[in-house]
């Protein structure tokens, strides 16, 4: 093997094994947890998983325009494995969810899937006033949603000048709840969650980089 080859090989190699990876605080009335935060390159993408708690894994794939063509999400503690791919306009949903056997497809509406909107934001969302609009699956009950997403501005957070990007449902739940993101352009990396995941009196939920 020449030395080209071998140098060629040895390359591709580390391409193909490169990770980011990320930690975040999540924060949730009295309740920590060390959110693990990981960016595989896949050859057509990337691999992104998120482990919020011990047992709970979120995985999904997503293509070079950031939109994701698979999702798998698994929780010991709630019974579930379930596994989402999209396919000519189609999303196929089967596994198990919270100990129930789940097998059904769903029709896109044509809107691209975001499953990971804050991936995405950082991307995407550059400007104040630019929109996403997006499609994802709720991961407590598999319903499926259409979602904006909104460049609302600048706010500084920990010293850092960020994106703020605001989420919202579409239609007339669009005023009934939202969340936000806040994104370090310079790194193209969110550094910070916020929202109340609940009803009202929930404890607000936040999500902090820690390195």
């Amino acid at each position: 093997m020449s030395s080209a080859v071998a140098g060629f090989l040895l390359l591709a190699g580390t391409i193909g094994c490169y990770a980011q990876q990320y930690s975040y605080k999540l924060t949730r009335g009295k309740v920590t947890s060390t959110v693990q935060w990981t960016e595989q390159d896949n050859g057509n993408g990337k691999t992104i998983t998120i482990e919020p708690f011990p047992g709970k894994r979120y995985v999904q794939k997503v293509d070079a325009r950031h939109r994701t063509t698979e999702w798998h999400f698994t929780c010991k503690s709630e019974e579930t494995d379930v596994k989402i791919t999209l396919r000519d306009g189609t999303y196929s949903i089967s596994g198990l969810h919270k100990g129930k056997k789940v097998e059904k497809s769903v029709k896109s509406n044509g809107k691209p899937w975001y499953q990971n909107i804050s991936y995405a934001s950082e991307h995407l969302l550059k400007k104040e006033g630019e929109v996403l609009t997006y499609e994802c699956f709720r991961p407590d009950n598999l319903d499926f949603n259409t979602m904006t997403a909104t460049h609302t501005g600048k706010e500084e957070l920990n010293g850092i000048n960020t994106d703020k990007i605001r989420i919202n449902p579409t239609g007339k739940f669009a005023k009934m709840w939202s969340c936000h993101y806040f994104i370090d352009p310079a790194r193209e990396l969110m550094i910070c969650y916020k929202a109340v995941e609940g009803m009202p009196g929930t404890p607000l939920t936040t999500w902090m980089l820690t390195k």
